[in-house]
């Protein structure tokens, strides 16, 4: 790169948060090492690539901020999709429990069920329909999407779900289609943003639900 051995550039902190983007620090330091030949410690790599992370999520609240304020058209109910021919607008939220470190969640105790610190991390991913595409016989692909996510509560989350929306739709009318797991706090999410949306529960969870409904009714050996 034509920098010294010890030297860090804009360029060089662009690659360290990438990299750390993608793994650990203690092994993002090894390949930057090897990529750059440039000797940085894994805390280096965490306050670098933490830093950029301050950075980018400021700019992502204050786009939080101004969503706030904006609104969209109803796209017209969900009964009169098929009439009104809106592009369909995919939004597939979840949420998954992370380890995170014990000072960042002192108050949550290890049980056996759970030896670790957790905290529920927050995620949708947000998908125009024309853009999932066929690419063989047995698999589909999304050709462009984007991701919002938090360790913030539900109203945070919901926050960063209307402004990713805006940012994807811009001014265009659009039918929701909300893709969940079923989970009460994505249903009342759904009500709140998107009244008028289509509401697909994914088929794993449909056929948990099948599963437990069988097993009341027949037994556990059935």
């Amino acid at each position: 790169l034509g920098v010294a051995w010890r030297e860090r550039t804009v360029g060089v902190d662009r690659a360290i948060t990438t990299v750390a983007c993608e793994m650990p620090f203690l092994p993002a330091k090894r390949v930057i090492e090897e990529l750059t030949g440039i000797d940085v410690s894994d805390q280096t790599v965490r306050e670098v690539a933490e830093a950029a992370g301050r950075e980018a999520m400021a700019m992502l609240d204050a786009d939080v901020e101004a969503a706030k304020t904006a609104k969209l058209e109803p796209a017209g109910g969900v009964l009169d999709w098929r009439k009104v021919k809106l592009p369909f607008l995919y939004v597939g939220p979840d949420g998954s429990m992370v380890p995170v470190r014990p000072e960042d969640r002192p108050e949550q105790k290890a049980t056996d069920e759970r030896p670790g610190t957790h905290r529920e991390a927050k995620a949708a991913v947000i998908f125009w329909g024309a853009d999932l595409v066929n690419v063989s016989e047995k698999r589909r692909e999304i050709l462009k999407k984007t991701y919002v996510a938090t360790m913030g509560g539900v109203d945070d989350f919901r926050d960063r779900v209307w402004a990713g929306v805006l940012a994807v739709a811009g001014d265009r009318r659009f039918q929701p289609v909300v893709l969940g797991d079923g989970a009460d706090w994505i249903t009342n999410l759904t009500d709140e943003l998107f009244p008028d949306a289509i509401h697909i529960v994914d088929f794993y969870h449909v056929m948990e639900r099948i599963h437990e409904v069988a097993r009341l009714l027949h037994g556990r050996s059935s």
